[in-house]
């Protein structure tokens, strides 16, 4: 995977494949009348991952621990007082972003998986 074209076509063939797994697994909820997005309490977020059988398999967000064990928490108050002005962020995530989310306005986020 050393050669940047062989990696980007065998990119492309994993990011194709998931697709297709993943749009077969929503068809699938459908049917079942399963949920793909489900709110918690402080504030965890289960999305659908997989269907195996007929019981939905969800990966979980814990957003408030995440914040607290990255000390992103402490960027909020004074002194600090961040809002994201000016600031690119790059982030890696088994997931795609929510672009509603209650932090983020639609323009400063760029999904590219």
């Amino acid at each position: 995977m050393s050669d940047p074209e062989q990696r980007a076509l065998a990119v492309a063939e994993m990011s194709e494949a998931e697709e297709v797994r993943y749009e077969a697994v929503l068809a699938k909820a459908e049917q079942l009348g399963l949920p793909v997005r489900i709110e918690g309490p402080d504030q965890r977020l289960s999305i659908l991952h997989d269907i195996r059988g007929e019981e939905a398999v969800y990966r979980v967000t814990l957003n408030r621990n995440a914040a607290i064990s990255s000390g992103a928490n402490l960027l909020y108050p004074t002194p600090f007082s961040l809002d994201g002005t000016g600031v690119k962020v790059g982030i890696w995530d088994a997931g795609r972003v929510r672009k509603t989310h209650q932090e983020f306005n639609s323009i400063r986020v760029v999904d590219r998986n």
